[in-house]
């Protein structure tokens, strides 16, 4: 608090014993601080501004043709004794990540989980971050969709250990 009043130029040779300390105090928070930053891993720091960016994002705006090959407006509907808008998953499906920077990978705390922006409300921080724990076996899926963007990638060569699997898992992950 109040750094200005006893750091810089000006205050530098300044021998006032409370100057003094004032600006020892500061030099060692100082250096605590930069040793944190020196011995933090990058990575766990990626995570952590891609995290914040996750929650202070606004759900990506979809134009027409986004909409039309997305699950944006799902949600089984009837006419006229007909079944409409009905998704079908099956493994020749393509699929991919609508925007680079939707989603963020994160282990904490020895759980996997899953970070993403396309249900943020559009007040600022009205909730908070959206996230889902995923199990150890959706980390490589995740992690080949991120790589693979912006091009498609069949639900079938998704790195799981069947169809059946790679088909409910990707249920799982598109319509959260």
């Amino acid at each position: 608090m109040d750094y200005l009043s006893y750091m810089g130029a000006a205050h530098a040779r300044n021998k006032d014993k409370e100057i003094i300390q004032k600006r020892n105090v500061f030099h060692t928070k100082l250096r605590s601080l930069m040793s944190k930053v020196f011995n933090m891993d990058a990575d766990d720091a990626a995570d952590e501004m891609g995290k914040k960016f996750m929650w202070d994002s606004l759900p990506p705006f979809l134009n027409r043709k986004e909409k039309e090959t997305t699950v944006a407006d799902d949600g089984e509907f009837m006419v006229k004794g007909r079944v409409r808008n009905r998704v079908e998953f099956d493994p020749d499906v393509e699929i991919k990540l609508i925007r680079k920077n939707i989603i963020r990978l994160i282990e904490e705390d020895g759980t996997l989980k899953l970070y993403f922006s396309t249900e943020n409300p559009l007040i600022y921080h009205k909730d908070e971050p959206n996230f889902m724990e995923l199990t150890p076996e959706l980390r490589l899926p995740v992690e080949h969709l991120v790589k693979s963007y912006p091009n498609y990638v069949k639900i079938e060569d998704l790195p799981l250990s069947n169809d059946d699997t790679k088909v409910s898992q990707s249920e799982i992950i598109l319509l959260q």
